[in-house]
């Protein structure tokens, strides 16, 4: 147990957030330790602003209550901090799922009614609801998913093939698992167009893994030193992604937001915020890749849990302390009289006292 939960700590801190939920997971099993179920939670709720599932924020949710549960009435000093830690974080993450769940209602049923209106064939009707949807910023991932396999319906039943094809290709490069459903489309010629199309999608994606996008924080920066983060991605050829919206802080504060969104790659922090750090201080921020309509199609980090990156402290010259020259001199004469003795005995050795030294050294062979 004891192994898991350090396997999972080191997990932790290097970001791989799944590693670290199956090692935790395997240690609680082992141990039962309620202090565990702590961890679960923490984790499945930084899962959740990675995915965005909202699967992770309920769990983390579970764990949490869970924790609380066990725990009631503790008086050691660690865990009676550790359960403040946990009542605050189930208040964020209750809170946060309440707010996940209106936003998308609203949006989900935008497209669940484009959708009715597909299915009794006004295309128009349903053409204008998944415009307004797609308008909408803020959107997540799941979302734009749905938005897309809405769209290329509507186009195959306007006879508009290679305009579905695409569509649907958007779609299966945000996600691999995805079937289409032809009962959404109607009449039946438009829902045989649609999977024709989505037929012709899936060979043109090919065995293309989805789209994923890659960030790890720089362990620490110099004051004055410019400060880039690296955001990669997967084959993206389509062009889904239209860049990274980064917001950032010097540790306190309000967010301060890049003014336009960056391309994916090495993303420059600005020179003024740079050159304004202080050692010890540190850099919070959050980012996330987004979609030409400023969908988002992954999240790093949010504003209750955001990327620091601390500044370093500058290094100490000894160099220029008194008791350095003291002591670098005291050695110095120490080397010195040691190699003025070495020279000499070497030259002129001691005698030896026949008395002191062992018998077999005088050829003695018993008694």
């Amino acid at each position: 147990g004891r192994q898991e939960f350090d396997l999972g700590e080191k997990e932790f801190n290097l970001g791989h957030y799944d590693g670290a939920l199956a090692h935790f997971e395997a240690s609680y099993r082992l141990t039962a330790r309620p202090a565990l179920l702590y961890n679960l939670g923490v984790v499945n709720r930084r899962l959740f602003d990675q995915t965005r599932r909202l699967s992770h924020l309920e769990q983390a949710i579970d764990r949490l209550r869970a924790f609380l549960d066990t725990t009631r009435g503790a008086t050691d000093a660690r865990m009676v901090a550790q359960r403040a830690r946990g009542e605050q974080e189930l208040k964020d993450a209750e809170a946060e799922l309440q707010r996940e769940k209106a936003a998308r209602a609203k949006g989900e049923e935008t497209l669940a009614v484009g959708e009715e209106l597909l299915r009794k064939g006004k295309l128009d009707d349903a053409r204008k609801q998944v415009d307004a949807f797609e308008h909408t910023p803020g959107n997540e991932r799941s979302g734009v998913v749905r938005a897309l396999l809405l769209r290329a319906g509507i186009l195959a039943a306007q006879g508009k093939g290679a305009d579905a094809v695409l569509a649907y290709q958007g779609a299966l490069a945000l996600d691999r698992s995805l079937e289409i459903d032809k009962a959404v489309v109607a009449p039946p010629a438009a829902a045989l167009a649609a999977a024709k199309a989505f037929s012709t999608a899936q060979s043109k994606i090919g065995g293309t893994p989805a789209l994923s996008f890659v960030h790890a924080a720089p362990a620490s920066t110099r004051p004055g030193k410019p400060l880039a983060l690296t955001f990669t991605g997967s084959p993206d050829p389509l062009g889904l992604a239209r860049g990274v919206r980064l917001h950032y802080r010097s540790g306190a504060g309000a967010f301060s937001t890049l003014p336009a969104l960056a391309p994916l790659g090495a993303v420059a922090l600005p020179e003024a915020f740079v050159a304004g750090l202080l050692p010890g201080g540190r850099v919070e921020y959050y980012a996330s890749v987004v979609d030409r309509n400023e969908a988002v199609l992954e999240h790093f980090g949010t504003a209750l849990l955001p990327f620091v990156v601390p500044v370093e402290q500058p290094a100490k010259n000894v160099a220029k302390k008194w008791w350095f020259w003291t002591a670098l001199a005291g050695g110095a004469g120490v080397v010195a009289g040691g190699a003025l003795l070495l020279n000499y005995y070497y030259f002129n050795p001691p005698p030896y006292e026949i008395s002191n030294l062992p018998p077999v050294a005088l050829g003695v062979r018993g008694p």
